[in-house]
């Protein structure tokens, strides 16, 4: 199960740490904490991303069929 844990520290920073996210799904419900804590004022001027491996994974993979996909020969356009 998902999970997000907030950390909030004496100098006023705050950490999320995300957990049990599925590829980039973490980005997402980043941006909708950062949404709900302005609703109480709480805006992070700073923001610092740190990729898990889970993520990088994710973006590797995609990357890689990406490239697949531009090396692959346009076979809808048929070829006389």
């Amino acid at each position: 199960m998902p999970k997000v844990v907030v950390s909030i520290f004496d100098d006023g920073s705050v950490r999320p740490d995300f957990f049990g996210f599925e590829g980039n799904a973490c980005l997402k419900v980043d941006q909708q904490l950062h949404a709900r804590l302005a609703q109480f004022g709480i805006v992070l001027d700073e923001v610092q991303i740190t990729p898990k491996p889970e993520l990088l994974l994710v973006e590797g993979e995609k990357q890689a069929q990406r490239q697949r996909q531009l090396q692959e020969p346009n076979v809808q356009g048929g070829m006389k």
